[in-house]
């Protein structure tokens, strides 16, 4: 099962990448916008932002797991959990260096 799971992983990272990074990536604007349009401030709006952002693959992954029999829909989320790493760093660089405005 590794080495068949491992096989449909490398052949479909590369097409899957793009749509999984855009997909955390808009979770975390819409997540943005939303509190901005709440009102919320500025250090509110981001930790909205991050929740929306990295909801977690590996809850992906088990429930796709526990309620489909095949390998391929897995799949999806373990490119996401593979892709969240480096981009809650990058996330979290830019944070650091963007100065909260209204506090």
């Amino acid at each position: 099962a590794v080495s068949r799971s491992h096989m449909l992983l490398s052949s479909s990272l590369s097409t899957l990448l793009l749509p999984v990074l855009l997909l955390h990536i808009l979770g975390g604007v819409y997540g943005l916008v939303s509190a901005k349009l709440a009102k919320l401030k500025q250090r509110a709006a981001r930790a909205m932002a991050i929740e929306v952002m990295f909801k977690s693959p590996a809850l992906a992954l088990v429930l796709a797991s526990k309620h489909f029999a095949g390998m391929g829909v897995r799949i999806p989320a373990a490119v996401s959990i593979f892709a969240l790493a480096p981009l809650a760093a990058l996330f979290s660089v830019m944070l650091r260096f963007a100065p909260i405005r209204d506090e």
